[in-house]
């Protein structure tokens, strides 16, 4: 995950967008979902988008509504302070910037809609948690996070 995630090793977003398509397979049923987003990563980062471009082509029935990734609802214009191996305090406050530095493009899309966030890998929670109180106050009746992997991590392990 590293790779992909920092080294631009692309070709893993093919294997982790077809891990995401089994889950959902798995787990959701496709009418109880609206849209199916990416968490947004910093501006030139595409490793959470890349996913998601790659699952809408392999969803051939066209089962899961998946963001458009090239004009997305929610983008993050800004940088903002990376959370790994920060204390729950770094973690707090870079979660909250994060949240704080998403952009709503398209309403119509959030808006009453049931949503899915697609992330890579979740620590704590915190980041995702800021994606979903900002989808909630531009709309969305329900928002759940999906991730690839869990962090194992606790205060004193940074």
């Amino acid at each position: 995950m590293h790779r992909f995630k920092y080294r631009d090793k692309t070709g893993w977003g093919m294997i982790f967008a077809r891990l995401l398509i089994g889950h959902l397979y798995e787990t959701w049923d496709p009418a109880h979902v609206d849209l199916i987003i990416a968490n947004p990563p910093n501006p030139g980062r595409n490793h959470t988008t890349l996913v998601i471009e790659h699952a809408a082509t392999y969803d051939t029935a066209d089962d899961w509504p998946f963001d458009d990734t090239h004009n997305p609802a929610i983008t993050k214009t800004t940088d903002t302070t990376q959370s790994a191996g920060k204390d729950l305090p770094g973690k707090q406050s870079a979660a909250l910037e994060h949240g704080n530095a998403l952009v709503l493009r398209h309403p119509d899309r959030i808006d009453g809609s049931r949503v899915i966030v697609y992330d890579d890998i979740c620590t704590t929670g915190l980041q995702l948690n800021e994606v979903a109180r900002r989808l909630r106050e531009w709309g969305a009746v329900s928002v759940h996070g999906v991730v690839l992997a869990r962090q194992p991590w606790s205060e004193g392990s940074n």
